[in-house]
């Protein structure tokens, strides 16, 4: 999770993970307590084609064929 880092993690770093593609990449972004979910790597563009911001409600992440859900608020206590 970012607050200040919020412009390195949505440029070079979300290329970088594009580029290695890496399949999911999440962006807290703390002052506009929303969650950034980066879907389906461009390898050769690095970037991503599908993004979700969501600010409330649940989202869920599988993994090793388990699936978690989580509140969004519950990522931003206070």
């Amino acid at each position: 999770m970012t607050d200040g880092s919020l412009a390195l993690d949505r440029g070079l770093k979300l290329a970088k993970y594009a580029r290695a593609g890496i399949g999911r990449y999440w962006v807290a972004d703390i002052p506009h307590r929303t969650l950034h979910d980066y879907r389906d790597p461009d390898r050769f563009g690095g970037r991503y084609r599908q993004l979700h911001s969501v600010s409330e409600g649940r989202i869920s992440v599988t993994i090793e064929e388990v699936e978690i859900p989580f509140e969004i608020p519950e990522l931003f206590p206070g």
